[in-house]
Protein backbone atom coordinates (compact mmCIF):
# COMPACT_ATOMS: atom_id res chain seq x y z
CA UNK A 1 0.00 0.00 0.00
CA UNK A 2 2.70 2.34 1.03
CA UNK A 3 4.27 1.79 -2.68
CA UNK A 4 1.03 2.58 -4.02
CA UNK A 5 0.36 5.09 -2.44
CA UNK A 6 4.03 6.58 -3.47
CA UNK A 7 3.27 6.42 -7.22
CA UNK A 8 0.08 8.31 -6.40
CA UNK A 9 1.43 10.97 -5.63
CA UNK A 10 4.27 11.08 -8.41
CA UNK A 11 1.22 10.67 -10.96
CA UNK A 12 -0.51 13.44 -8.88
CA UNK A 13 1.76 16.37 -8.15
CA UNK A 14 1.71 19.63 -9.44
CA UNK A 15 4.73 21.18 -7.56
CA UNK A 16 8.25 19.49 -8.51
CA UNK A 17 9.16 19.10 -4.70
CA UNK A 18 6.30 17.17 -3.87
CA UNK A 19 7.25 15.34 -6.76
CA UNK A 20 10.48 14.67 -5.89
CA UNK A 21 9.44 14.14 -2.18
CA UNK A 22 7.54 10.98 -3.49
CA UNK A 23 9.66 9.71 -5.80
CA UNK A 24 12.32 9.75 -3.32
CA UNK A 25 10.04 7.98 -0.58
CA UNK A 26 9.09 4.85 -3.42
CA UNK A 27 12.54 4.25 -3.07
CA UNK A 28 11.85 2.47 0.28
CA UNK A 29 9.13 0.07 -0.31
CA UNK A 30 11.07 -1.03 -2.84
CA UNK A 31 14.56 -1.39 -0.77
CA UNK A 32 12.84 -3.80 1.08
CA UNK A 33 10.82 -6.20 -2.10
CA UNK A 34 15.09 -6.59 -3.65
CA UNK A 35 16.19 -7.07 0.23
CA UNK A 36 13.10 -9.77 1.20
CA UNK A 37 12.66 -11.33 -2.15
CA UNK A 38 15.56 -11.35 -4.35
CA UNK A 39 18.16 -13.87 -5.27
CA UNK A 40 21.13 -15.13 -2.90
CA UNK A 41 23.09 -11.42 -3.18
CA UNK A 42 20.07 -10.04 -2.69
CA UNK A 43 21.36 -8.10 0.21
CA UNK A 44 24.15 -6.51 -2.63
CA UNK A 45 21.89 -5.57 -4.53
CA UNK A 46 19.82 -3.82 -2.18
CA UNK A 47 22.74 -1.91 -1.07
CA UNK A 48 23.60 -1.17 -4.90
CA UNK A 49 20.09 -0.30 -5.96
CA UNK A 50 19.57 2.18 -3.04
CA UNK A 51 23.12 3.55 -3.82
CA UNK A 52 22.50 4.32 -7.78
CA UNK A 53 18.50 5.23 -7.43
CA UNK A 54 20.05 7.75 -4.58
CA UNK A 55 22.64 9.10 -7.06
CA UNK A 56 20.34 9.59 -9.92
CA UNK A 57 17.68 11.50 -7.61
CA UNK A 58 20.10 13.83 -6.34
CA UNK A 59 20.70 14.33 -10.34
CA UNK A 60 17.32 15.05 -11.01
CA UNK A 61 17.03 17.41 -7.24
CA UNK A 62 20.14 19.76 -8.63
CA UNK A 63 17.83 19.91 -12.18
CA UNK A 64 14.88 21.05 -10.50
CA UNK A 65 16.69 23.58 -7.91
CA UNK A 66 18.53 25.17 -10.38
CA UNK A 67 14.91 25.25 -12.82
CA UNK A 68 13.48 26.94 -9.51
CA UNK A 69 16.69 28.90 -9.36
CA UNK A 70 16.07 30.27 -12.73
CA UNK A 71 12.64 30.86 -12.66
CA UNK A 72 13.32 32.97 -9.64
CA UNK A 73 16.11 34.66 -11.77
CA UNK A 74 13.20 35.57 -14.47
CA UNK A 75 10.12 36.58 -12.50
CA UNK A 76 11.68 37.68 -8.83
CA UNK A 77 9.50 35.17 -7.40
CA UNK A 78 10.19 31.35 -6.20
CA UNK A 79 8.09 28.86 -7.34
CA UNK A 80 8.08 24.89 -7.85
CA UNK A 81 4.41 24.77 -9.87
CA UNK A 82 5.39 22.65 -12.59
CA UNK A 83 2.57 25.53 -14.62
CA UNK A 84 4.85 28.13 -13.91
CA UNK A 85 7.73 26.38 -15.46
CA UNK A 86 5.92 25.17 -18.11
CA UNK A 87 5.72 28.99 -19.72
CA UNK A 88 9.48 28.96 -19.25
CA UNK A 89 11.49 29.86 -22.24
CA UNK A 90 15.03 28.74 -21.67
CA UNK A 91 17.95 28.70 -24.27
CA UNK A 92 18.54 25.42 -25.50
CA UNK A 93 21.30 24.91 -23.97
CA UNK A 94 19.85 25.19 -20.67
CA UNK A 95 17.38 22.60 -21.79
CA UNK A 96 19.60 20.33 -22.74
CA UNK A 97 21.57 20.09 -19.58
CA UNK A 98 18.17 20.49 -17.32
CA UNK A 99 17.79 17.35 -19.88
CA UNK A 100 20.18 15.74 -18.94
CA UNK A 101 19.72 15.97 -15.25
CA UNK A 102 15.97 14.81 -15.44
CA UNK A 103 17.41 12.05 -18.11
CA UNK A 104 19.57 10.57 -15.44
CA UNK A 105 17.27 10.72 -12.32
CA UNK A 106 14.57 8.90 -14.47
CA UNK A 107 16.72 6.55 -16.12
CA UNK A 108 18.68 4.74 -12.62
CA UNK A 109 15.13 4.87 -11.11
CA UNK A 110 13.66 3.00 -13.93
CA UNK A 111 15.64 0.79 -14.57
CA UNK A 112 17.25 1.43 -17.94
CA UNK A 113 20.02 -0.22 -19.58
CA UNK A 114 23.20 0.39 -18.79
CA UNK A 115 21.93 1.94 -15.64
CA UNK A 116 20.33 -1.38 -14.03
CA UNK A 117 23.63 -3.09 -13.07
CA UNK A 118 21.98 -3.74 -9.20
CA UNK A 119 19.50 -6.48 -10.95
CA UNK A 120 21.30 -9.24 -12.21
CA UNK A 121 22.36 -9.65 -8.11
CA UNK A 122 18.33 -9.34 -7.23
Amino acid sequence: LFLEMTMVGVFVALDAIIFYLFWELSLVPMLYIVGAWGGKLRIYASIKFFLYTFTGSLVMLIGMLYLGYVYFQTTGNWSFSILDWNMMMLPIDMQMWLFVAFFLGFAIKVPMVPFHTWLPYA
